[in-house]
């Protein structure tokens, strides 16, 4: 009897081992309320959400480096071309895949930049040029 008083002694002075074994107990009942299952669905809702937001902002990121990138590349390479520096085809054909590539994702994500768009008209006329001329290096 007296271990009985002690254990309830016990759990008065804590009430958080009251709420731990009324928590159980309604969770091991056969009714409906199942408070451990939703505790941790709320949990579980608060991380996938906190995740979701995460990769979101990692995929924004990855994007909008891509795309400064891509800008670098095709700026660097019309600059050079203006300083008379010779290509070989195959980086003529690198840098005008990457003006499309740049393009499409402009072009997806809304982006406007006036100054690269001049530089792709004058990359794509003297890639016409040199194509027809054949005279890369």
């Amino acid at each position: 009897m007296e271990i009985i008083r002690q254990l309830l002694k016990f759990c008065t002075d804590n009430p958080w081992i009251t709420i731990l074994g009324t928590v159980t107990l309604i969770q091991i009942a056969p009714i409906r309320i199942d408070p451990w299952s939703t505790l941790l669905g709320w949990i579980r809702a608060a991380l996938i959400g906190e995740l979701e937001y995460d990769v979101k902002e990692l995929k924004k990121d990855f994007d909008a480096e891509k795309v400064n990138s891509k800008r670098w590349n095709i700026l660097d390479f019309a600059n050079s071309c203006r300083n008379g520096r010779q290509h070989t085809k195959e980086e003529w054909q690198h840098v005008i895949s990457q003006l499309k590539e740049y393009e499409v994702l402009t072009d997806q994500k809304g982006i406007e930049n006036g100054v690269i768009e001049e530089e792709a008209k004058y990359l794509r006329k003297l890639y016409a040029e040199r194509n027809e001329k054949n005279d890369f290096l």
